[in-house]
């Protein structure tokens, strides 16, 4: 495989469909750009000093001129913060089109209103919520469970690939946890923020967006590198390193209907994959069907859960760059 194709494949994302559990819902945003020459898709961000500042749909950004852009159209409109001259205003922003961007003051009877690009000294647009946000706030980052692996680190009878993935699953742990902790405590204090505090907050928070996503991305490569070096499951606490198997932390439930199963197509569809890469594809599309056939809570259901899960260690031990969400 090229170097192209594997930076393109590590963009990739494995889907979970979780059988029977219902999934949480969120609200996107799909904000479009134009420009005399171009045509984004994607996020506004804000307008600050005559730059419209944009992030495209595979997240690199975009910073256009005022005097090039043609119009801004946001779905759905979004609540913000305008600076034009000594006033802040809360706003809700609808768009920008003729070199005017159109808002709503934040008030009773307020209505719609149009001002000059060229008097706006700063606009922030919120982040749009999701359905489980409140107030218009971002949502602070949902921790990753920890995998219980503490009382490997003494171990002497793991081999160095197992002691090395010990090591690497907890080095990136400690940062990713720290970082999780700050980010909550920033989110609450903003929801006690009002407007130029607010809006700067927030741009505080939308940085660290880029910062979460590279920790949360190594520690995925670090803990899909754990379970790859432990294939028959993390030893619990007096087990041996190849003797009594003990399930993941946290467990895989045993109730089928919970069972959670990895969507490879978007693997399957790309160009490139290795010959090895393409078995641990197949294989895991094996186990999965075999489970599917599988019923009750028997030693045939068991066996089938436990074939995926070697299916699975072999899956992303062949995809090392491919973040699971």
């Amino acid at each position: 495989m090229s170097a192209d194709d594997r930076g393109s494949l590590s963009a990739v994302l494995l889907r979970i469909l979780a059988v029977g559990l219902p999934l949480a819902a969120t609200v996107a945003t799909a904000d479009t750009l134009v420009t005399r020459t171009q045509t984004y898709d994607g996020t506004f961000m804000r307008y600050e000093k005559n730059m419209f500042h944009f992030n495209r749909a595979d997240g690199t950004a975009v910073v256009e001129p005022r005097m090039t852009v043609e119009a801004l159209t946001l779905t759905p409109p979004r609540e913000g913060v305008l600076e034009q001259g000594s006033r802040t205003l809360d706003v809700k922003l609808l768009g920008y089109k003729q070199a005017k961007f159109s808002i709503i003051k934040d008030g009773p009877g307020a209505q719609e209103e149009t001002v000059y690009g060229m008097q706006v000294q700063r606009l922030v647009a919120r982040e749009e919520p999701s359905a489980a946000a409140a107030g218009g706030l971002p949502e602070p980052p949902k921790p990753q469970p920890m995998l219980d692996v503490t009382h490997l680190s003494a171990r002497l009878d793991l081999t160095p690939a197992q002691m090395a993935a010990v090591k690497l699953y907890l080095a990136q742990r400690a940062p990713y946890d720290a970082f999780v902790r700050e980010s909550t405590k920033m989110v609450a204090a903003m929801d006690q923020a009002k407007g130029k505090g607010r809006g700067e907050m927030l741009d505080a928070l939308r940085a660290r967006k880029v910062q979460e996503t590279a920790l949360r991305q190594a520690l995925t490569r670090a803990e899909n590198g754990l379970r790859a070096a432990f294939p028959r499951g993390i030893p619990a606490a007096g087990a041996g390193a190849n003797g009594v198997e003990a399930p993941d932390t946290p467990p895989r439930p045993a109730d089928p209907a919970a069972v959670v199963l990895l969507d490879t197509a978007p693997l399957a569809a790309h160009a490139g994959l290795t010959a090895a890469q393409t078995n641990a594809i197949k294989a895991y599309q094996e186990a999965v069907r075999d489970y599917m056939k599988a019923s009750g809570t028997g030693t045939g259901a068991r066996d089938a859960r436990d074939a995926i899960k070697r299916a699975e260690a072999t899956l992303l031990a062949a995809f090392p760059d491919v973040v699971i969400e």
